[in-house]
């Protein structure tokens, strides 16, 4: 459509002139009403962009993108409760849509929907497989669950793949003093900072990709 032509240039106003066009040509075009979404989410009409996207969900209850992008809206709305639930049903409907998992991670962990996370880290896994930002992201979780010895368990799994990763080290160590573990907490935090001496307490957010 013409209206994803514009879209490929970001030619924003021609984008709407052009959906607005094809529904009025077939009201039950859900692409177009997609576009125009898009379109004025990017200009900043975030109510007639929840319209539009509303809309074209009505008609294709199956097209999984269409809820991840209504989760974006939300996101911007702070509507979490909603956005999490939109990007359920994206996953669902998707279960391959790996930036829908991502997102779907982030929020779960974000706000604090611990167990939930861990579950749909592990069926992110199973798309793009276990590398160490999957056993750190899961550590973390584990962590916040309150099962340190799970996060060791995943830390020490990170630290196969990246032997002497100064982040990793530091979260292990922290993982281990709280497990009661104080001698491998320690030693741990000795290896990190000869590793790296400046990052100590650097320790980022959920690394989910």
């Amino acid at each position: 459509t013409r209206a994803r032509i514009y879209g490929a240039r970001e030619d924003w106003p021609e984008v709407i002139s052009n959906a607005t066009r094809a529904i009025e040509l077939d009201q039950r075009d859900s692409e177009a009403y997609a576009w125009r979404f898009t379109a004025r989410f990017q200009t900043n009409e975030l109510d007639l962009a929840l319209a539009d996207i509303n809309r074209a969900i009505s008609l294709s209850d199956n097209e999984s993108s269409y809820f991840s992008y209504r989760a974006h809206l939300f996101h911007h709305l702070d509507k979490r409760r909603e956005m999490l639930a939109d990007l359920r049903t994206a996953v669902a409907l998707d279960p391959t849509d790996i930036k829908a998992w991502s997102s779907f991670t982030q929020t779960l962990y974000a706000d604090g929907h611990w167990d939930e996370c861990i579950i749909a880290l592990n069926e992110l896994a199973e798309i793009q497989g276990k590398d160490s930002r999957f056993y750190f992201a899961r550590a973390c979780a584990w962590q916040q669950k309150g099962v340190p010895r799970m996060a060791v368990a995943d830390l020490t799994e990170a630290l196969q793949v990246k032997p002497g990763d100064a982040q990793l080290l530091i979260m292990r160590a922290s993982s281990n003093y709280d497990a009661g573990e104080i001698e491998q907490s320690i030693a741990d935090l000795d290896t990190a900072e000869r590793a790296a001496p400046l990052s100590l307490g650097q320790v980022q957010s959920l690394p989910v990709p």
